[in-house]
């Protein structure tokens, strides 16, 4: 049928039940479920009981599904928690980032003045700037009630497909974290097998392991407030992001295709830095040119974080791309100087000078049709 996980499919399934008991709450089979298993609450709130039915069970399996998408949308604000519902589209976990402490406000209408438009002053005032922007943004309609809806589609009603694509994601990201666990001595040996230099290779095993100082990696850990890009004002600064999507990695990409012709592909939201060391995407010099560009782009990132003179893009894609060419020839230097001297049957050494002779040892390269190799001189 198409379908990579079939449990993931099923628990799709059962959150469109789901779905039609929270927004269809007067329908007969809404009312019978309430009265049998959630009459003193919600269906969103209710829990399994006892003896419970195998159909009601099904129903609350799903329910962990549709939870993960159900947000509200805010009209007059009255049916809106600030701190427990999910109602802030497009922002982290739809809810603030602002803790509750301190703050006396409970309900989104408390937010909104008697006009039913947002009050921007107690707005800025309860919470941290990247929330009080997010909720300014957001078109209050006094006209009508708060109602539920789905967030990954635009028209806002549930569908099977868009929240198997979100199971989907989280099992891809899960296999992906346990392949790493269990296979790190075999990813450790393809970094140092790169054709990059040692800082580089050190580098992407931090890409890897997620040990790179992101503010979402620090958000992550309770160091920063907020995971935002500061370059860009996406909403969170993920080493994919720093490496491929702000604005600053896109000029960066822009100007290497037109200098180099290397083109970053669409890479996989998850895989992406498993598949760049592999090699299965992207090989050879290409490869080299874009492993050492993403050092290149994190030099520029740290630098400009720490207030320090960056240099102009230009000049970091050339320095990438330099460096990636001298490590080709390089590597095929030495490649076509073993198998000559696997074919020639003997090993150059060196030589000791006649007595009464010094022997000064010099190396020099320049690039004209192919690689011009060391010299030497006795006096």
């Amino acid at each position: 049928m198409g379908f990579r996980d079939l449990r993931n499919f099923n628990l799709s399934m059962l959150g469109k039940q789901g779905w039609r008991l929270q927004t269809n709450q007067d329908s007969l089979c809404a009312r019978v479920l309430k009265g049998r298993y959630y009459h003193d609450g919600d269906f969103l709130t209710s829990t399994r009981r006892k003896h419970a039915s195998q159909t009601w069970k099904a129903i609350l399996a799903g329910r962990e599904v549709l939870a993960q998408g159900l947000i509200k949308r805010v009209g007059d604000g009255t049916l809106t928690n600030i701190w427990d519902d999910r109602w802030i589209p497009n922002h982290f976990d739809a809810r603030p980032l602002t803790p509750q402490d301190g703050h006396d406000v409970v309900l989104v209408s408390d937010l909104l003045d008697p006009d039913g438009r947002w009050d921007g002053a107690k707005i800025r005032q309860s919470f941290i700037p990247v929330d009080a922007e997010a909720i300014l943004h957001i078109p209050p309609r006094p006209q009508v009630t708060d109602f539920w809806a789905w967030e990954p589609e635009k028209h806002g009603f549930y569908s099977v497909k868009s929240a198997y694509k979100m199971l989907d994601r989280r099992r891809i990201r899960e296999e992906v974290v346990n392949t790493a666990s269990v296979s790190e001595h075999d990813v450790w040996k393809k970094i140092w097998k790169l054709k990059v230099p040692p800082k580089v290779c050190t580098f992407w095993w931090r890409v890897i392991q997620e040990f790179l100082p992101t503010r979402q990696i620090l958000h992550k850990r309770h160091i920063e407030p907020v995971p935002n890009c500061e370059v860009c004002g996406a909403q969170e600064e993920t080493i994919r992001h720093v490496l491929c999507e702000c604005t600053a990695a896109r000029a960066f990409w822009a100007y290497a295709k037109s200098l180099s012709g290397v083109k970053l592909l669409e890479l996989h939201p998850v895989s992406w830095a498993y598949d760049l060391v592999d090699g299965k995407i992207v090989s050879g010099e290409n490869q080299t040119m874009i492993l050492s560009g993403m050092y290149s782009l994190w030099l520029q990132r740290n630098k400009w974080k720490h207030g320090e003179q960056t240099r102009p893009t230009s000049q970091a894609v050339r320095w990438a791309i330099d460096l990636a060419y001298d490590l080709w020839n390089m590597s095929a230097m030495v490649d076509g100087a073993e198998t000559s001297s696997v074919k020639g049957g003997h090993t150059q050494r060196w030589e000791c000078p006649p007595e009464g002779w010094l022997k000064c040892n010099a190396d020099g390269a320049f690039y004209e049709d192919q690689w011009q190799g060391a010299t030497g001189a006795v006096l």
